[in-house]
This record gives C-alpha cells, structure tokens and sequence, in this order.
C-alpha cells in the first residue's frame, strides 16, 4: 500500500489534542476510481489512534468477503489519511466497504469507593470547549451524510464567562460547528453562526439542535415574548453556515399551527423529511416538512401523540428534550427539581404508549435528587440512555422487546464526576463517547464509556462503493471446482484441507462457500 500523509495528519501527529483518548471510530470514508492496474486510493479520518485496523469488502447479503489489513503505523494515527489499496484479493464486481478499528482499550476507572469517577477527555482549560450558556450539542451519526462526524454546540446568550473556567472567554450566541477531529471546522472568533435570524438573545433562544440524515442541521428558537419574530424552528445548511438559515415552520403563523417550540426531532431526508415538534402543554405534532423546496411550511402538523394522551407524560415545563429512539418512538426528558409525579424521563412507543418513566411512585430507585434542565440523549445503538440530574451525568442501560423498553439498569460500575445542577444537553456519537453542556461549569464535557474492545466498523457512503476489476468474481467461480475436496480461493487456487489457519475473506472449502 502507498502512503499519502495530509498537512492534518502530519500536524496531528506532533500534537496531542486530549490527555485522553476518546473511543475510535473512522469518518469521512472516500474512494477514487479503481485504476487500470486494480488499484484504489482511499482515505479516512481516525479520531483516535489506531492499534488495527481492516478494510473490509461486503456482500449484497452483508458478509465480509475479503477483510485488508493496513498495518503502516503512519497510517494507524489520529488525523487524516490517504493510502492505495491492491484489489488483487478482492473478486471482480461493485463492492460496499468498511473500515473496522480498533484502539487501545478505555478501562473502566479504578478506585476504592464502590462508585469510580470517569476521568474527562478534554481538558478544562481549552477554549474550543467554553461556552457561556451553551444550550444544546448535535452530533452527525448518519453514515450516509457529508458530514458524519461532525458535532454542533448551541449558545443561547452572549456573555463572558464568570471565572468558573480555567480561562475566561467571551463569547457570542449562535451555532458553533467542530469537525470529525473535534476542532473548529471554521475560523468563528467566539462568534457562532446565526444565518441572518435576530434569535432571542436568553436561554430560551437558540438551542436544542437536531440533524436529518444528510447532515442539515435543525435549531429551535423557544422564545415567546413579543416581537418573538424568532420564534420557531430554522434550518441550517452545512456546507455554508455562513448562508441565511431557512425558516422551516411559517412564523407568521404561530398560535395557529404552533405555539412554541420547545424540542424537536428530524427523521428522513429529502421529499421524505419529517420534522417533529414538542409543542408545549400541547403534543407532540409532526410536519412532513419535505425538502423545504417551498419554505416556510404553512400546513397544520399531524398530531403523533395525541391530548388525551398526552396528559398522562406530564409535561409541565418548557425545559425538555425529545430523541426518537430508532425504533419509531420517543425519549423525553424534563427538568425537575424533585422527585415527584411528574417523569423527569420518559419512552413513548411508536403507538403513543408510556412504557417507562422516572417519577415518584414509578422507578424511584433509579431517579436522581433532581432532573437537571430536561437534558438527555440515547446512544446510536440503542443500548444506553442517559440524562441530567443531580449535578452530574445519569447512565442507563436499556434492554428492549421489539419497539418497547423491558428494562432499565443504572450503570453502577462508575460515576460521572460533579458538572453542576445546569447540565443542559447531553449528547452520544456512534462510538459511545458521551458530550455534556453545562451552563454551571460552562465547558463542553467529553467522556469516553469504558470498553474492553474499543472497536468500531463504520460502512462507506454507498454512493463511495469500490469496483474490483478482477475476472473472477464471487458468481464466476468455474462449477467444476466446487465439487473438489480441500480449500481453494476464489481463482480455484488449491490452498490445503484446512481453512483453520488462513486469514479472513471468502474460500471454497469441500465445493461450498465459506466467509471466514
């Protein structure tokens, strides 16, 4: 394989980011067409060192053919990489690929309390990460999108940071946007974007942020007194957030299709878009928004959960977040100050059904002393749940049956340390690595969940698949050699009786198919 360092990767690797590091995972996965000589170049981003790391050929039936390690240590360092791959083992056809890594293991924390304090990543004094009242954080997990990686940070209020920080800062409100490294992917001089839109200037202005499957990026505006010309959803278009943002939902219409917008969620893309709004002490109403070919959208919302029910979620105040949960329904999360009959969290199914909560009287053995500013989040797969209370960082791990939640277990092996009572946005990327905003520290918190294996596969952008130029593909093995005992490779090369020791891909072992 040739190696091609880029300026990022060469700086990178003279300059340590974090004193930690945060769980792996590759990003920005491109490929060139194949050259006459069966060759590709592709390149990725690792946020982390690698120690392996493979790329891997998949079938339409989503086996792993053929599995090419790259084992130059250059190209195993955080930052950005380009390197030729030789396709001479991968059978002729278009290929879907992947690139698995894996980093050094992220233990869980020793110590001799029952409850070890997880260790942040980033540390408190770099001003990338200070905010004055920071309100929201997204992060890019569609690996279809342009910008998979990328992470968000609403700032609701311009102010100067009142010494609770390392280092004092002044900052502007807006959208704060950090590349697949975590750095500003834009020179914003503590000015965030704000696409033309006099947003509330308070903590109800700008803020929980919400992405669609190709990257655009959603904010809502819960402000409500007069002019209140601000009040709604706005879009954001990533490849220019210096562009005016788009008016999503008619403003000159609120109190007739919306009152406020205090949480919103995106699913789709294109024609297919749809946006969800918690309309306050009202429901939770979905406008299929569509590509916003014609914006602002004016149509009354279809109503997804609907009054009657809605009483029974409780919803007393504008501090909340929605997560679709990937299975057709909602996480909400709501601040409280105490424990009492109002859910400080909640899942809804696809069918409008409560079927877990935190309040008094319900799953108090799980609830914190208080639920801090209606922050939460879900992991990308589904496996954990976390959320604001009690000055600190709550996690969950969550069993499900089909579409509904069976159990929640609170994760006792460690503790997130003490980040304050104004925890107000919480955040999961692909890899488990947890983001926390806190008006109390001012600071964007970063963990990373232990784990043993720190491994991550991240599939290539469909649109990037690899085109092996060999004669010989998977549906082209000649019949004859398939009824001979032994195993032989795809060109009916004879390689033993055994495939114990052969390295992974795709054999033909006593006349069938095997992917090892």
């Amino acid at each position: 394989m040739k190696r091609v360092f880029t300026f990022s990767a060469l700086v990178l690797m003279t300059m340590s980011v974090f004193a930690l590091d945060v769980n792996i995972y590759a990003s920005k996965l491109r490929a060139s067409e194949t050259t006459s000589d069966n060759k590709v170049d592709i390149s990725y981003i690792l946020n982390a060192p690698a120690v392996a790391l493979q790329v891997q050929f998949i079938s339409e039936e989503g086996e792993i053919v053929v599995s090419l390690p790259i084992t130059e240590s250059e190209l195993l360092t955080k930052g950005e990489h380009t390197t030729t791959v030789d396709l001479s083992d991968v059978p002729g056809g278009n290929w879907k690929w992947a690139l698995k890594a894996q980093g050094a293991p992220n233990p869980a924390p020793d110590g001799e309390e029952d409850d070890p304090i997880l260790e942040q990543v980033n540390s408190k004094s770099d001003t990338r990460y200070i905010f004055y009242n920071p309100q929201g954080i997204a992060i890019d997990r569609s690996f279809e999108s342009d910008y998979f990686g990328r992470m968000y940070v609403t700032e609701s209020m311009d102010g100067d940071t009142d010494g609770m920080t390392e280092t004092s800062k002044t900052q502007k409100r807006g959208v704060f946007v950090y590349n697949e490294l975590l750095d500003f992917a834009y020179e914003q001089n503590n000015e965030g974007f704000l696409g033309g839109v006099d947003f509330h200037n308070g903590r109800q202005g700008i803020r929980r942020p919400a992405l669609d499957a190709d990257g655009y990026l959603f904010v809502t505006d819960n402000n409500t007194a007069e002019p209140a010309n601000s009040t709604g959803v706005w879009m954001m278009d990533p490849s220019d957030p210096t562009k005016p943002f788009v008016e999503v939902l008619d403003t000159k219409k609120r109190g007739e299709i919306y009152t406020k917008s205090s949480a919103i969620a995106v699913e789709g893309t294109g024609a297919d878009r749809v946006l969800y709004v918690l309309d306050y002490m009202e429901a939770i109403v979905k406008f299929p928004i569509g590509d916003l070919s014609v914006a602002p959208y004016s149509a009354a919302p279809d109503t997804v959960i609907p009054n009657s029910l809605y009483a029974a979620y409780n919803v007393v105040n504008s501090e909340v977040t929605i997560k679709k949960d990937g299975k057709g329904g909602f996480w909400l999360f709501q601040n409280r100050g105490q424990l009492d009959i109002y859910p400080m969290c909640a899942h809804i199914t696809k069918k409008g059904d409560l079927d877990f909560y935190i309040a008094q009287g319900n799953n108090d053995g799980l609830a914190p002393s208080t639920g801090n500013r209606g922050s939460g989040s879900v992991s990308a797969d589904g496996k954990y749940m976390a959320f604001g209370g009690g000055k600190s960082v709550n996690l969950y791990e969550v069993t499900w049956s089909g579409s509904k939640v069976s159990e929640v277990k609170k994760v006792i092996d460690y503790e997130f340390p003490n980040i304050g009572t104004n925890i107000d946005a919480i955040e999961f990327d692909v890899a488990n690595n947890v983001f926390v905003a806190s008006a109390s520290s001012e600071l964007i918190h970063i963990f990373a969940l232990p784990t043993i294996e720190n491994t991550f596969t991240t599939p290539a952008p469909s649109r990037y698949m690899i085109e092996s130029k060999n004669q010989t593909g998977v549906e082209n093995i000649v019949p004859g050699k398939l009824l001979k005992k032994g195993v032989y490779d795809l060109t009916g090369k004879y390689l033993g009786e055994t495939a114990d020791n052969l390295p992974a891909g795709m054999y033909i072992v006593n006349g069938k198919k095997l992917v090892k």
